[in-house]
């Protein structure tokens, strides 16, 4: 997080929004959602995984002092203004965020609502369209509308949303790829592992002679034809 930080701050990009890598991000959601915000005033949104503020010890010199409040959860995403990113710079930049977090013994999502609430005096501001692991997802509706989807597993079974598409749960164990061609129906072109992107939407066609004997082969069409008569 304190790498995100510093990376923001020397980009003079307007928002700072850190997702984690098991997360879904909605762009369309995202951008209509800080629409409604200025950046350049003090935003910090997000979802919370707790019912109640947190506790932190503070250890100021040799003395302790307990403090409470709210953060948004990393697993959910969320979303800082520039305006407020700047005011967290005495505890944040070039790698002082790393010496807050261990002055309250928290982790990074934890200690930017330390800055956020207990040091600035800002307060979150909670939303409803940010999911974590934490959550049943499979209470989610709406799934055109949220910002971020997770995934995740509980007593052994799959914690994910409920959407219908073309995939069955083993070629798409997330749903994320449903939910990509339910929020995408104009065919456009899908994400990347770092190659070229494909449409990861495409069906791909049902197996006939032809095609199964240019990908294996013509010594397999007999075996491909027997094993086909036999089927019923």
């Amino acid at each position: 997080m304190s790498l995100e930080y510093d990376a923001f701050i020397s980009s003079g990009k307007k928002w700072f929004c850190h997702v984690d890598d098991d997360n879904y991000l909605n762009t369309g959601s995202l951008l209509k959602l800080l629409s409604q915000y200025s950046h350049t005033q003090d935003v910090y949104i997000g979802r919370p995984s707790l019912e109640r503020p947190i506790e932190a010890t503070e250890r100021p010199g040799t003395d302790e002092m307990q403090v409470r409040f709210w953060f948004a959860t990393g697993g959910a995403g969320f979303c800082l203004s520039r305006g407020l990113s700047l005011k967290m710079k005495p505890w944040a930049s070039d790698g002082t965020f790393m010496t807050t977090a261990e002055h309250i013994r928290l982790p990074d999502d934890c200690t930017v609502g330390y800055i956020v609430e207990a040091l600035l005096g800002v307060s979150l501001i909670r939303s409803g369209l940010f999911h974590s692991h934490l959550e049943n997802l499979g209470l989610v509706s709406d799934i055109h509308n949220q910002v971020t989807l997770s995934y995740g597993t509980v007593d052994n079974s799959r914690n994910t949303v409920n959407v219908k598409g073309l995939f069955t749960i083993e070629e798409d164990p997330t749903r994320f790829r449903s939910v990509h061609c339910l929020l995408d129906k104009r065919g456009r072109k899908g994400w990347t592992d770092g190659g070229e992107n494909v449409n990861i939407c495409r069906v791909p066609p049902l197996p006939t002679p032809e095609n199964v004997s240019r990908q294996l082969g013509d010594l397999c069409l007999p075996l491909y034809n027997s094993t086909r008569r036999q089927a019923f």
